[in-house]
């Protein structure tokens, strides 16, 4: 969701994974990229259901289109 000058980008994660996986979103101004890890890696929880937590994380929404997407590595 835009919020003024911010992507606001939404997911839900087990909380058993968090060990396991790495959450990194990532965005590109196109969808055939390049794309790029937006530095800062603050994770706002904005619920924690004891199994899984629905997180919130930010990132600039530019100044044209915007793609974001979450890349979920196994550690």
């Amino acid at each position: 969701m835009k919020n003024g000058n911010t992507l606001e980008f939404t997911y839900t994660r087990p909380k058993s994974a968090l060990t396991d996986l790495s959450y990194v979103r990532e965005f590109s101004d196109t969808l055939a990229g390049p794309w790029s890890n937006f530095g800062g890696s603050l994770v706002t929880i904005l619920t924690d259901y004891g199994v899984t937590q629905t997180v919130q994380q930010n990132t600039p929404a530019g100044t044209g289109k915007r793609f974001v997407r979450l890349k979920v590595t196994r550690l």
